[in-house]
């Protein structure tokens, strides 16, 4: 009787392995025909819940009509700088005062006296003014609108200094002011 037990136990087991191999390969072809259609259908999870999403469709031909509307702005908005004719100077309007750009003179000579006075502190390596922000502001506009076409003065810890490379050139033209 004990055998018989056993037997039935072990053909009731298989059974209950059997039929969950079924549930499993089941649940398997299930999730693999649902996975499939989800794709087909655009289905997501959202919260929980199953969402069907709608496909965007760009129309190239729109996408190719604002390409060409870019390309008429960009034109529209740029503008070319006239050319210098037989080395005329150019002239820049800043502060409403006109710079010539013609050579690094010009721009020495477009200083204030309290620009010009700042300048020489800084090539001094002494301590410029507290209240010499605006005063550096112009110098670099004019600087920037000259054929130097560079900031000149530039800070370290909020302190002014002159760049190395146009120390020289500004000691010469000022000593010669």
């Amino acid at each position: 009787m004990a055998n018989l037990k056993d037997r039935l136990k072990r053909i009731k087991d298989q059974k209950r392995e059997a039929r969950n191999e079924k549930i499993e390969k089941e649940n398997e072809l299930s999730n693999l025909r649902f996975g499939e259609e989800r794709k087909e259908k655009n289905i997501i999870f959202k919260n929980g819940k199953i969402t069907e999403v709608k496909p965007i469709h760009i129309d190239m031909s729109k996408l190719d009509k604002i390409k060409e509307e870019h390309e008429e702005t960009v034109n529209k908005l740029v503008i070319e700088e006239p050319l210098k004719e037989n080395n005329a100077p150019v002239h820049n309007i800043i502060d409403n005062s006109i710079i010539e750009i013609s050579n690094n003179d010009g721009f020495i000579e477009s200083l204030t006296k309290d620009e010009n006075d700042l300048l020489l502190l800084l090539i001094e390596a002494r301590q410029a003014p507290s209240n010499c922000e605006l005063l550096i502001e112009s110098i670099n506009n004019k600087a920037i609108c000259s054929v130097i076409n560079d900031k000149i003065i530039d800070y370290i810890d909020g302190v002014p200094y002159i760049h190395e490379e146009y120390i020289d050139i500004l000691r010469s033209s000022i000593g010669e002011n």
